[in-house]
C-alpha cells in the first residue's frame, strides 16, 4: 500500500487549482516541480472541457488556454514522479472519452481550441478515437484504478456490469480497461458502452439506500472483496461525501473555476490506509 494517496476530484481544465492542492500538500515546489516522493496523485476524471452551460466564468479564466497544459503538466508531473515511485494520473471520465464530440462544444473554451491550433493540429482530431493525443492517454490513464483495497472510478462500478464482463474477480477490471483503450485506439465499442451501467457515465452509488447498498456489496464480492472503498467523481457534492459509512467517497466538489470563483477546495488524503477529506484555504 502507497503511504499517501492524494485523491482530487474533477479538474475541468483548471491547471492552477491542481498546481495550488499539489504545493498546499507539499508534492510540488513553488516551480512546480515533484517533491511528493513516492506520493500517488489520482485525478477523479474529467480534465477535459472548461464551460458549464449557463455558467460564466472570471474573464481571466476564460481568457485562459488551460486544457492542453494541464494534460502536459500531469504527464511531466508523473515522468517525475516515477523516478520516486510515485505517480501522478487521471482515471477517465465522460468528459475525457467524449471530448471531441461536438455536443460537448458547449463545454469547450475557445481559448483551448486555439490552443491545439497554435501548436498545428485539431482538437477533434486530436481527441476522437485514434487521434494521437487520446491514443496516448489511453495508455497512461486508466478508466478503473485499483490501489490496494481501493478502487477509484468516474462514475460508479455497477456489479451489472461486472457480471456481463468476463474474467474473474479483479481480471474484470482489467478487461473494461482493455475495452476503452480499444475504443479509443480504433473506435472499437465494447457491449458496455451504451448501457446505463457505463462506469464513465454511472451515478448508482451516489445515491444511498438498501437497493445500492446490497449492489456495492455485490461490487466488492464480484471483485474477489479484495477491495471495500469506491471513489467517485462525476456527481457534485457540496463538499467530499462519504456514504455507504464511508465505503463510497464522492470526490467532485467542482473545483474548477468553470464552475464560478466561489468553488470550494476540498480533497481527499490518505496515509497509511486512513481515509481523511482536507479543505484547503487560499492565503
Amino acid at each position: 500500500m502507497n503511504t499517501r494517496i492524494i485523491v482530487i476530484g474533477d479538474l475541468h481544465t483548471d491547471l492552477q487549482q491542481l498546481v495550488f492542492i499539489l504545493q498546499a500538500r507539499g508534492a510540488v515546489d513553488s516551480s512546480g516541480a515533484w517533491t511528493g516522493g513516492n506520493t500517488w496523485v489520482v485525478c477523479m476524471g474529467d480534465i477535459f472541457d472548461g464551460l458549464r452551460p449557463d455558467i460564466r466564468p472570471d474573464s481571466e479564466y476564460l481568457g485562459s488556454a488551460l486544457e492542453l497544459r494541464l494534460v502536459d503538466y500531469i504527464l511531466q508531473l508523473d515522468t517525475q514522479a516515477r523516478k520516486e515511485s510515485g505517480r501522478v494520473l487521471s482515471i477517465m471520465g465522460n468528459h475525457d472519452v467524449c471530448a471531441h464530440m461536438g455536443v460537448n462544444s458547449m463545454y469547450h473554451k475557445r481559448a483551448d481550441i486555439q490552443s491545439f491550433k497554435d501548436r498545428g493540429t485539431d482538437r477533434q482530431r486530436e481527441l476522437a478515437p485514434g487521434g494521437a493525443l487520446i491514443t496516448k492517454l489511453a495508455k497512461e490513464w486508466p478508466m478503473i484504478l485499483r490501489i490496494g483495497r481501493f478502487v477509484f472510478v468516474h462514475g460508479s462500478l455497477e456489479p451489472r456490469l461486472l457480471e456481463a464482463t468476463k474474467g474473474k474477480g479483479l481480471e474484470k477490471i482489467d478487461k473494461l480497461n482493455r475495452d476503452l483503450v480499444r475504443f479509443l485506439r480504433d473506435g472499437r465499442e465494447a457491449s458496455w458502452m451504451d448501457r446505463s451501467f457505463n462506469p464513465l457515465f454511472s451515478r448508482y452509488f451516489t445515491q444511498e439506500n438498501q437497493q445500492t447498498a446490497d449492489d456495492l456489496r455485490k461490487t466488492f464480492s464480484l471483485l474477489d472483496n479484495k477491495v471495500d472503498t469506491m471513489f467517485l467523481g462525476h456527481t457534485i457534492f457540496p463538499e467530499v461525501t462519504g456514504l455507504f459509512h464511508n465505503r463510497v467517497i464522492c470526490t467532485d466538489v467542482a473545483l474548477s473555476r468553470a464552475f464560478g470563483s466561489d468553488s470550494p477546495v476540498e480533497i481527499i488524503e490518505i496515509r497509511d490506509g486512513v481515509i481523511c477529506r482536507v479543505k484547503l484555504k487560499r492565503s
